[in-house]
């Protein structure tokens, strides 16, 4: 984005804290983001290294990507770094023993053509790839946030493009660069659909692109890695999106949704469209499909989605509720649609209709995948299934079924178990979770089945309750076990629930009432994102089996084996649990209309736990006027600390730390000097969005150092993620050096500047004339030079003369053709002024003068004069070009030329004679005037120590002639003789200087050239002839005969 800022007409005004932020805890207005590195997660140290040290004979990437900037770095072998890759295991997750067994990475690692679109750096572990988190749905984050103080979060940016309702999902979804060196981790991008259009924003939050949903598109269901084993919570690999459909039949009886991808043009496209054909099921056409997970398997790429049918016809027979699986060996693009249809063998079928939601999916011991099936009973459907395992299902009942998905295709993992509820309602909810507990400190973790059962209506329908099952479909906590009952609740409600270590590490503990919990606790209240519950609290659930533990109260009562911690008032639902400050300790996020609290449980030994309060409220900030509807925890920037993205129905928010620095200035980045008439685009790259307006000021320098105070110059817009402004120079002044600062005062001071910018005023350097040279008036003089930050060069010459305007090349040299004019109002005896003509370099409305000093010389008047020195009066005749000058006048000077005298008389037609007049000494100075401007001045010699004896022929025509010269001196002594120019410049020294004897005749003679050999052009010459204290000076008017 490129602005062009205009000059202000008057200072901005004082900044205030609303200039580009706000306050904590309100949505005043969006605040700066602060950078400082954090150290990566130990987690992934290891596999960083060893996957740095794979790379370090690849290609580094050279750039960071931004807004419109794309980054690929094309590293073949980075396939073999997928197994240093770091895997974060949740804790419902197991480790993989032995490497993948793939030649050719074709997913996650996105293949165009025959280039692979590879990930320079690894993206941070705090992702949240599925709707509810991770593949076991538990709205939870199971990696921990890098240390960061929770009462410094800040709202650091919004983004209105994705308000509403849907899921947030954050992970790898286009290879990229750390935002700064300084980070640990690439950062994540976030996707999100609103209305019908798919946005993916950067980590930055800024949006990269945005694309139409395809046909029956609903939402985002997953970012899945097509190159993991198994889903995890954590993708180093570049995803893809799966898209979950709404019901739908189309002509072709096919039902289908879609998986996208980014393209090396950082676009989003098509990468497949999963299709089902459901003509077996004719009439019952319509159906939804719901991706949640893929894996790679024997070369291919597996995936699995939900297919269902809300409403079928009855007395059709079949119809299509379960789970189906595609399988694809390729993500390359083909035309004009690459459609991928289900394994039709692989379907497994069931009677209850399906949940539209995430399935809750996790790894068991022995590398078994299992999948927990979302079913509920159909009121007033009496329909029976029987599927190709041989389970056989009734409409109206509930279930609980795993499915393993480990093999080639799904299978029995937990037969259909009937569940037996206690209420009569039509229609309970029913939703199993998995969950990892630890029963005894030293037992471990165990994968558990949470199952979470609830009514909704008017009447009195029946108690929710949690119930509890092991891997295998056990019941451990269940009404048919009396020492072991499910935790109940109350009447005609469901449950919003998470899980976490939210009483951290074993030291905290006061026995015999609250020990350390071992493991994870479950989080549940009864209040959702579409029911509030009048008294609800939020529970902090446990499942021990190694002791009894009393009641505080009455005496001698126990918990449980699946019991409270504690609990407390709450008016809000579970949106999210992490340990966002890195202690150890899981936080509860709750959603409470348009408020979110971020809790955290008090230790057992603090004296407000033992008074009713055990919950600190360590966060909270309100939207005004909107309501919450997701909530997601990740690490959008790659600094390693964890970020919250909270959608409501007006934005997307992001909450946290914000990065130091926010902003990083990319030109100018080496000292820079400008010309008053350029403009300077100042450009800089935002790592986070929140920060607008910026305060752009001006920081003077003197000698290297700061120089006074700054001065305001403008607040400019700060919305985009790399910004241009165009900054006149102009700007800057009166200050000439200095430094730009782009700052922003809240909530905490952060700035960045510019190198030192110098501005330079329009110059001209004269290379010809200079101050001090002598001119002769009527010349054209030629002016030439080089202009630094000048376009235009004028000269005011003065004396009334025209002024002359010349623009300058583009080498900077000028050059102008100036005439020398005569000085107004002076005579013919008086010596020309001094001229001063101002040369002016331009550069638009600004100029820099230079006067210059030339001593200006009178026109040479062609003329010659010959002496009669003979009698009591000496003549001179006069001869001179009538055409050039019809009259002169002729004037006497007896103090060597300083002064003259004007003579009555008057001479016209080219000659004339005079009588000079008696002179004091032995010479006389003569001046023959044409114009005041245009003179001959010569000396008539009347007595002298110089004998010339011969100056002839005079006027001389060359070459038939030669000029002879014969003269003796009545002194001994050094002497020299020279031709002189009308101008007086030398053209030819015919005797150097050398002794000459008393009273000897020297002769001399010239042939009309000068020092070259060329031939002197026509005019009037003079013979120099000089001693020691005395020169001589006689003019000769030459001709050259060109035959």
């Amino acid at each position: 984005m490129l602005r062009s800022l205009p000059l202000p007409a008057a200072p901005p005004p004082a900044p205030d804290s609303s200039d580009c932020g706000g306050v904590p805890g309100t949505l005043a207005a969006p605040l700066p983001e602060t950078r400082h590195g954090a150290p990566a997660h130990p987690a992934c140290a290891a596999a960083v290294n060893a996957c740095a040290r794979a790379r370090s004979s690849s290609p580094s990437p050279s750039a960071l990507p931004r807004n419109g900037t794309k980054l690929h770095s094309f590293i073949p072998q980075l396939a073999g770094c997928k197994e240093a890759n770091p895997v974060i295991l949740s804790r419902s997750a197991q480790p993989l023993s032995g490497s993948v067994p793939r030649a050719s990475i074709i997913a996650g690692i996105l293949l165009w053509g025959t280039g692979v679109l590879a990930q320079p750096f690894l993206p941070s572990p705090l992702q949240w790839l599925f709707p509810r988190g991770t593949p076991e749905a538990l709205h939870s984050q199971p990696t921990p946030s890098a240390p960061q103080p929770l009462d410094s979060f800040r709202l650091k940016w919004r983004e209105p493009a994705l308000a509403g309702e849907g899921a947030v999902l954050v992970g790898k979804l286009r290879p990229s660069g750390k935002l700064m060196p300084s980070m640990p981790w690439a950062p994540n991008e976030i996707a999100a659909v609103r209305g019908d259009t798919l946005f993916l924003l950067s980590g930055a939050g800024w949006i990269l692109a945005r694309t139409a949903l395809p046909p029956f598109s609903w939402d985002v269901s997953a970012v899945l890695d097509t190159v993991a084993p198994v889903p995890r919570a954590y993708s180093a690999n570049p995803g893809i999106l799966a898209l979950e459909s709404v019901e739908h039949r189309s002509p072709d009886s096919l039902v289908a949704t879609f998986l996208l991808g980014m393209t090396p043009a950082d676009t989003l496209a098509i990468l497949r469209r999963l299709i089902v054909d459901m003509r077996p099921y004719r009439p019952n056409l319509a159906a939804s499909l719901l991706p949640f997970a893929a894996r790679s398997a024997a070369g291919v790429t597996l995936y699995y989605a939900l297919l269902h049918t809300t409403r079928p016809d009855p007395g059709a027979g079949a119809y299509a509720r379960g789970l189906v699986q595609f399988a694809s060996d390729s993500l390359l693009p083909a035309f004009p649609i690459a459609n991928t249809p289900d394994d039709t063998g692989a379907r497994l079928l069931y009677a209850p209709r399906l949940w539209h939601t995430q399935p809750s999916l996790t790894l068991l011991p022995g590398g078994i995948l299992r999948l927990l099936l979302p079913i509920h009973p159909a009121a007033g459907e009496q329909s029976v299934l029987r599927n190709r395992l041989g389970h056989q299902t009734r409409a109206d009942s509930a279930y609980l079924i795993g499915i393993d998905l480990h093999g080639n295709v799904p299978s029995s993992g937990i037969a259909p178990v009937p569940l037996s509820l206690d209420s009569a309602a039509p229609e309970p909810i029913v939703l199993p979770l998995w969950v990892r507990l630890q029963p005894t400190p030293t037992s471990g973790e165990r994968p558990y089945i949470l199952l979470a059962e609830g009514y909704r209506g008017n009447a009195p329908l029946g108690p929710a309750r949690l119930h509890l099952y092991d891997a295998t479909g056990q019941p451990v906590a269940s009404t048919a076990l009396p020492n072991s009952p499910p935790f109940e609740g109350g009447l005609n409600h469901f449950w919003s629930i998470g899980v976490g270590d939210v009483d951290g590490p074993p030291s905290n503990a006061v026995p015999p009432f609250y020990p350390n919990n071992p493991g994870m606790e479950i989080l549940a209240t009864p209040n959702t994102p579409e029911q509030a519950v009048p008294g609800a609290r939020l529970f902090v659930l446990r499942y021990r089996t190694d002791v009894r533990i009393p009641k505080p109260q009455p005496p001698n009562a126990f918990l449980f084996p699946f019991d409270t911690i504690v609990s407390a008032p709450c008016s809000g639902w579970i949106a999210a649990v992490a340990d966002l400050d890195g202690d150890g300790r899981a936080e509860i996020l709750l959603a409470d209309q348009g408020t979110l609290h971020i809790w955290r449980l008090r230790p057992y030994a603090d004296p407000l736990f033992a008074l009713g309060a055990p919950f600190d409220t360590v966060f909270s900030i309100t939207f005004p006027g909107e309501r919450i509807t997701t909530v997601a925890v990740a690490d959008v920037e790659g600094d390693g600390r964890a970020d919250v993205l909270v959608r409501t129905s007006a934005a997307l928010s992001c909450i946290g730390i914000p990065l130091l620095p926010a902003w990083t200035v990319l030109h100018p980045l080496q000292d820079t000097t400008l010309c008053v008439s350029d403009t300077l685009h100042l450009r800089w790259v935002n790592h986070g969005r929140g920060f607008s307006p910026l305060i752009l000021s001006f920081q003077p320098y003197d000698a290297g150092q700061p120089r006074g105070a700054r001065r305001r110059l403008a607040i400019l817009p700060n919305d985009e993620d790399t910004v241009s402004v165009a900054l006149p120079a102009r700007l800057f002044l009166p200050d000439t050096v200095g430094r730009l600062i782009l700052q922003c005062s809240a909530p905490v001071p952060v700035e960045d500047s510019t190198a030192l910018v110098s501005v330079r005023f329009p110059r001209l350097t004269l290379f010809t004339p200079r101050s001090g040279d002598t001119v002769v008036i009527g010349d054209t003089i030629s002016l030439q030079g080089r202009c630094t930050c000048a376009d235009t060069v004028r000269v005011l010459p003065g004396d009334g003369a025209a002024e002359v305007q010349a623009a300058v090349d583009s080498t900077g040299i000028v050059t102008l053709r100036l005439p020398v004019p005569c000085p107004p109002g002076i005579s013919c005896w008086e010596a020309p002024r001094p001229w001063y003509p101002t040369v002016v370099a331009i550069a638009d409305t600004f100029a820099q003068p230079l006067q210059l000093t030339l001593i200006r010389k009178a026109r040479h008047l062609p003329a010659s004069l010959l002496l009669f020195p003979t009698g009591i009066c000496p003549e001179v005749l006069l001869q001179w070009e009538s055409a050039q000058c019809p009259t002169v006048t002729l004037g006497v000077s007896t103090d060597g030329g300083v002064t003259f005298t004007e003579l009555p008389s008057s001479a016209q037609d080219g000659s004339t004679r005079w009588v000079l007049p008696p002179a004091a000494g032995d010479t006389l100075w003569l001046r023959v005037c044409c114009t005041s401007c245009q003179r001959l001045d010569t000396v008539v010699p009347l007595t002298s120590s110089l004998q010339l004896e011969l100056l002839a022929p005079n006027p001389v025509v060359f070459p038939e002639q030669q000029l002879q010269i014969r003269y003796s001196l009545s002194e001994a002594g050094s002497a020299r003789v020279r031709i002189l120019d009308a101008a007086d410049n030398l053209v030819r020294e015919l005797v150097p200087w050398r002794a000459h004897a008393s009273g000897v005749l020297y002769c001399e003679s010239w042939d009309g050239t000068a020092y070259s050999g060329a031939p002197v052009p026509t005019g009037t010459y003079y013979v120099l002839i000089e001693h020691e204290h005395r020169r001589w000076l006689f003019p000769v008017f030459v001709r050259w005969n060109r035959r």
